[in-house]
C-alpha cells in the first residue's frame, strides 16, 4: 500500500470512528473497573476499621472500669502467654484474628505480640516479624498514665487479589484489546477505500471515454 493511500485509509471516517469508539470503550471499561473495584475495596475497609475499633472501645472500657489487669485477662491473654510468641502469628494469620499489644509509657510491651507497634491513630505499616510480611490495619489510643492499646488485622488476602486482577485487567484492555480494535478498524478501513477506490478509477476511465469499463461488483 502506498504511502498516500495509507493515509487515506487513516483519515477515512471508518477508522476515526473505530477509534473514537474504541478509545471510548476502553475508557468507560477503566472507570467501572477501578469504580467498583475501590468500592469493594472501601467497604472491606470500612468493616475491617470498625472490627477493630469496637475492639480499641472493648478493652478501653475493661480498662478503665476493671483495671490494667482485666484487661490483660479478659482480653490479650485468652487461653494465651501474656507475651505472645512468633509462632502464635502463624495461626492468627490463618485463622484472621486479631493482634494486640499492650505497651507502657516507656514503650516497653505489657502483653500481647511485641511486634506490633504503633503511634496513636490509625496506620496500614507491617509487623515486626522474621518471615511474615503481609500488611497490617492497626489502631492505637492512649490510656491512663500514658500506655497505649494497639489493635491490629492483616489486611484481607482478597483485597489484595482484587487490586492485582484490576491491575491486569488494566493492562489487558489497554495492551491488547484497545491495539486489537484498531488493526480491526484499520483492516475494514482498507477493505472500505479499496472498493471505493475501484469505483472512483472505473469512473474516470469512463468520465475519459472507456464506456465499456465497469466497476467490479461482489457476489453479495
Amino acid at each position: 500500500m502506498s504511502s498516500a493511500s495509507r493515509n487515506n485509509v487513516l483519515g477515512s471516517t471508518v477508522f476515526q470512528q473505530t477509534l473514537r469508539s474504541s478509545g471510548l470503550f476502553v475508557l468507560i471499561s477503566l472507570v467501572l473497573l477501578w469504580g467498583l473495584t475501590w468500592l469493594l475495596v472501601s467497604m472491606g475497609d470500612e468493616a475491617q476499621d470498625a472490627r477493630i475499633a469496637d475492639s480499641v472501645s472493648y478493652g478501653e472500657d475493661i480498662y478503665y472500669g476493671d483495671g490494667i489487669d482485666a484487661l490483660i485477662e479478659e482480653a490479650i491473654i485468652d487461653d494465651r502467654d501474656v507475651l505472645w510468641s512468633e509462632d502464635l502469628i502463624y495461626e492468627i494469620l490463618e485463622e484472621e484474628l486479631q493482634i494486640w499489644v499492650l505497651r507502657e509509657a516507656d514503650y516497653t510491651p505489657i502483653a500481647g505480640y511485641y511486634g506490633l507497634h504503633g503511634d496513636p491513630g490509625w496506620e496500614t505499616t507491617q509487623l515486626e516479624h522474621p518471615e511474615i510480611d503481609q500488611p497490617i490495619r492497626a489502631l492505637t489510643v492512649e490510656l491512663r498514665g500514658g500506655d497505649r492499646l494497639t489493635v491490629a488485622e492483616f489486611l484481607p488476602d482478597d483485597r489484595g487479589d482484587l487490586l492485582a486482577f484490576s491491575n491486569f485487567a488494566t493492562w489487558a484492555l489497554l495492551l491488547i484489546v484497545l491495539p486489537l480494535a484498531l488493526i480491526t478498524g484499520f483492516a475494514l478501513s482498507n477493505r472500505v477505500f479499496k472498493r471505493i477506490e475501484g469505483i472512483s478509477q472505473t469512473a474516470s476511465a469512463v468520465g475519459s471515454g472507456q464506456m465499456a469499463q465497469r466497476a467490479a461488483i461482489s457476489p453479495t
